[in-house]
C-alpha cells in the first residue's frame, strides 16, 4: 500500500525507494548464472509454469534459454528489444 500511496501521489523516486530488497530477488532474475539456476529452480518448485523475459542482450536470452530447461522453455516468452 506504502508503494502505490507515495507512487499515485507522484513520488515516484520514494515509491522506488520503499520497495524492498527481498521482492526484487523474489521476482527478478539477476547475477551470476548459478543464482538465475537456482531461482528458476525455486521458482518452479512454487509452481510457476511460464516466464517472460525482455533484454536487449542477445546472449542473455541464450544462456537464460539454456538454464531454464527445456520444459520451461516450452513455455518461456523470450524477447530481444
Amino acid at each position: 500500500d506504502q508503494i502505490q500511496d507515495l507512487f499515485l501521489k507522484g513520488q515516484k523516486e520514494e515509491a522506488v525507494q520503499a520497495i524492498p530488497d527481498e521482492l526484487i530477488d523474489d521476482i527478478t532474475l539477476v547475477g551470476s548464472c548459478d543464482n538465475i539456476k537456482k531461482q528458476l529452480v525455486r521458482w518452479e518448485k512454487a509452481g510457476i509454469k511460464r516466464i517472460a523475459a525482455w533484454t536487449n542482450q542477445t546472449e542473455a536470452l541464450k544462456i537464460l534459454a539454456d538454464l531454464a530447461g527445456p520444459e520451461m522453455q516450452s513455455r518461456a516468452a523470450l524477447v530481444v528489444s
